[in-house]
């Protein structure tokens, strides 16, 4: 597993988690998840020191992965979005919609997919509930 937890980055334990339930989901659930969201999302997030890490969520290979860093293959959406609010993002508290729509969450690519952050989250959250 990719270590995922990065000094001054409260996202990085939200990606460790998500890269944890990825690796225990049955054939089923990754086909659940990959019915509507089979997309490769890259995460630019910056920190309160104006930082820069990145993330990918890769949902188009046979099995979802969480990766630190930049894949090799182009995302289908590049999102640049503040630590704090990708954290209230992964933990529910604030929504992806209005925070892109107020100018919060800048995207490259299929920005509709930076818009559906909320749904990708709670398929995710469903799948690793069952």
């Amino acid at each position: 597993m990719t270590h995922y937890q990065v000094h001054n980055f409260q996202s990085g334990l939200n990606f460790e988690w998500l890269g944890q339930k990825f690796d225990l989901l049955t054939e089923e659930q990754v086909r659940n998840i990959s019915y509507d969201l089979k997309y490769r999302y890259q995460f630019n997030v910056v920190n309160r020191q104006s930082q820069m890490k990145s993330w990918t969520i890769d949902l188009k290979s046979e099995k979802p992965t969480v990766v630190s860093g930049i894949l090799e293959y182009n995302p289908d959406v590049v999102i640049t979005i503040h630590d704090d609010l990708l954290h209230k993002i992964f933990s529910g508290k604030k929504k992806a919609q209005k925070a892109f729509l107020h100018g919060k969450i800048k995207a490259k690519g299929k920005k509709i997919l930076a818009v559906r952050l909320d749904y990708l989250f709670k398929i995710v959250y469903r799948q690793a509930k069952l």
